[in-house]
């Protein structure tokens, strides 16, 4: 979707909270990974962070480095 649209920003929630999962996420395009788990606390602040032009990703997970 954000190649065809390179406005959209997108926030990826999920069960997985594995580092690789969360790095292909970002690395297509993602702005934001959230664990389904956390959603209660991160959702509001990663769609907060992305709105501003940040990227969010939930407490916890281990990721190299943000795009």
């Amino acid at each position: 979707m954000a190649r065809l649209i390179p406005a959209t920003k997108i926030i990826f929630v999920s069960q997985h909270n594995d580092a690789d999962v969360v790095t292909a996420v970002l690395s297509n395009g993602a702005r934001g990974y959230v664990c389904k788990e956390n959603a209660q606390t991160d959702l509001l602040p990663a769609v907060e962070a992305v709105r501003r032009g940040n990227c969010f990703v939930s407490k916890g997970l281990q990721v190299e480095e943000l795009p």
